[in-house]
């Protein structure tokens, strides 16, 4: 019996040491593709856009070529810190932080998106190697899982990668850029948001959210670097399944030091829309294009009560839609 169990022990120790070992070269591997990454940039780009997927859907960095968008769905910001710093540390000529700052990034839903196996997963692998000791200490304590997504199977893909191209740059590491949404779903999504709304948090803030958010900005200020929020182009619509008062409250109260270049009540036709928060590619392109002609323009909302939710009527949106072919003919003309 005794000898049955030490053979058990033996067997388990060799696994966990084995278990260690593999760990310990993945790690590796990891640091050295990442580290064997490029991330610098034109010269000519000084404006570094963070955020998620409003930023990463309306703000088209070819159109607006001093820009460089790396913002990406779903992006909590704890990650957007890690990139400002890579990026900045690695490019002196940024000089201007464009942060995505919509009437969601403070809510709780956020910290599940940082949080949940969905994410975890998804993310932690491609960021760990920019973690600092702190990072590692914080999601090992909140997410003790988050480990084993370091040891996602997409990372063998990546090793590959490395092992055929003598010389990767950022983008090969899938950390966020410019996405054109090819899709005209306006109308279908006003219908989906009215169900899906229930299983949000969208009252209660996220205290992680407004921590990476608070370095964020010392981290800019310690920088001499220029911050900007910027709140992009929704449909008129989507602002009665967002807590739009408690979002102008909480940034006149806590953040009113930081300039807030406030885009979302913009009329663009119904056609520039891909859904109710996110500007299709057809819209993204007439938004930058409206940036590059007329600059930035700061400055929050002050009439809080007009974005009160209200039930509005539904649009034509059979004649709005009918101006699509248009706005195609105009944005390709820009």
């Amino acid at each position: 019996m005794k000898s049955e169990i030490k053979i058990f022990f033996e067997k388990s120790l060799a696994l966990a040491i084995s278990s260690l070992v593999i760990a310990a070269i993945v790690v590796y591997y990891q640091y050295k593709v990442v580290g064997a990454a490029s991330f610098h940039v034109n010269a000519k780009k000084n404006v570094l856009v963070l955020g998620d997927s409003h930023t990463e859907c309306a703000l088209n960095d070819s159109v607006l070529t001093n820009y460089l968008n790396i913002s990406q769905s779903a992006e909590p910001y704890f990650y957007s810190f890690l990139k400002l710093k890579k990026f900045v540390n690695e490019n002196s000529q940024i000089d201007t932080v464009l942060l995505g700052f919509n009437f969601m990034s403070l809510t709780k839903d956020f910290e599940r998106r940082t949080l949940s196996n969905e994410f975890i997963y998804s993310r932690a692998q491609k960021y760990f190697p920019f973690f600092e000791l702190s990072d590692f200490v914080d999601l090992l304590i909140s997410k003790p899982s988050f480990f084993i997504s370091i040891l996602n199977q997409s990372f063998f893909a990546r090793l590959i990668l490395h092992k055929q191209k003598t010389k990767l740059s950022f983008s090969d590491l899938e950390l966020g850029g410019y996405l054109s949404l090819l899709k005209y779903k306006l109308c279908e999504d006003i219908d989906r948001s009215k169900v899906n709304i229930k299983s949000k948090n969208i009252t209660e803030q996220s205290d992680r959210q407004i921590e990476y958010l608070t370095k964020i900005i010392s981290f800019c200020k310690e920088r001499n670097i220029k911050i900007l929020l910027f709140n992009t182009p929704i449909y008129s619509e989507a602002k009665q399944f967002c807590d739009v008062k408690a979002y102008y409250k909480y940034y006149h109260e806590r953040l009113n030091d930081i300039p807030l270049l406030d885009y979302s009540s913009d009329n663009l036709p119904a056609g520039c829309y891909g859904d109710i928060e996110h500007l299709n590619s057809i819209g993204a392109k007439i938004f930058s294009e409206k940036l590059k002609l007329q600059g930035l323009k700061t400055g929050a909302h002050e009439n809080i009560e007009e974005f009160q939710a209200s039930k509005p009527n539904h649009p034509d949106f059979a004649k709005q839609y009918a101006q699509t072919a248009q706005l195609k003919t105009t944005a390709a003309s820009l």
